[in-house]
């Protein structure tokens, strides 16, 4: 099977350990947010989260950024394009970020936190150039929900078909550095972390392994937290022209009752 249509039914399926590529470099703003956000967590650990907003209280911006973001945990929820912050993800060290631009053009980004197994199946997809664009550019390749079985959280999620997975928490192992430790002179410790995958420009197969890190089975907490880009009607042809089916939310579902996993 090749890569361009290579499958993966999370419910079911394993994958080889990946490694993370270096984050992209920030700018000194960003540098600023995730120092405070530091700082913060540090004294939030000394004395307390009430002294330590006493102490470094946040922006107006930053505290509407972490009230929305903190709604997060209770549903799917539409974001911005452009730089995104994820604040309170379990496994975290801090504020994750990322910055996604759209890959369609009538398209919403949501963010969904889904316990595993996931229940959906994956395809590595190429877009056809959008309407108007030269007629020899090349496609976009994309990871996209392929399909979606009701044994998994994604359905009831909010997850459809025709998704696209712009990005996903993944666990990596990474220095963790703990205030009360430094201040007695001690050193970092290895530790599992969660971390955001940005799938553009990824491998297939190390996307799949991002995702399935977050698996108990592979130390992960059993939760994992998907960035999805969701096309409007205006995109459905180059969806379908790619090979999904983009559903409406009015659509009937599929079931999973009869199915396969794909052993591919």
């Amino acid at each position: 099977m090749s890569s361009s249509l290579a499958r993966l039914l999370f419910a079911l399926s394993s994958v080889a350990a990946w490694q993370l590529p270096p984050p992209p470099a920030g700018g000194r703003a960003s540098r600023s947010i995730r120092m405070d956000e530091e700082r913060r967590e540090k004294l939030s650990q000394l004395f307390g989260a009430q002294a330590a907003d006493k102490l470094a209280p946040r922006t107006k911006r930053e505290a509407a950024d972490a009230q929305e973001i903190a709604m997060l945990q209770e549903g799917i929820q539409t974001l911005d394009f452009g730089a995104t912050r994820l604040i309170d993800v379990d496994m975290a060290p801090g504020p994750l970020e990322t910055s996604i631009e759209p890959l369609l053009e009538a398209s919403e980004l949501l963010c969904v936190r889904l316990d595993m197994p996931l229940g959906m199946l994956l395809e590595e997809i190429t877009l056809p150039p959008a309407a108007g664009a030269d007629a020899a550019a090349n496609g976009t390749v994309a990871v996209a929900v392929a399909e979606l079985f009701d044994e998994g959280s994604a359905i009831s999620g909010g997850v459809r078909l025709g998704d696209l997975v712009r990005a996903t928490t993944a666990v990596t192992m990474a220095m963790s550095y703990p205030a009360w430790q430094l201040m007695l002179g001690g050193v970092g410790k290895p530790t599992l972390q969660k971390v955001l995958f940005a799938t553009a420009g990824a491998p297939f197969d190390a996307t799949l392994a991002a995702i399935t890190s977050n698996s108990a089975e592979r130390q992960g907490n059993g939760q994992v937290v998907c960035l999805v880009e969701r096309g409007g009607p205006g995109d459905f042809d180059r969806l379908r022209e790619a090979g999904v089916s983009p559903i409406s939310p009015l659509s009937r579902r599929p079931s999973a009752e009869g199915a396969q996993p794909d052993a591919g």
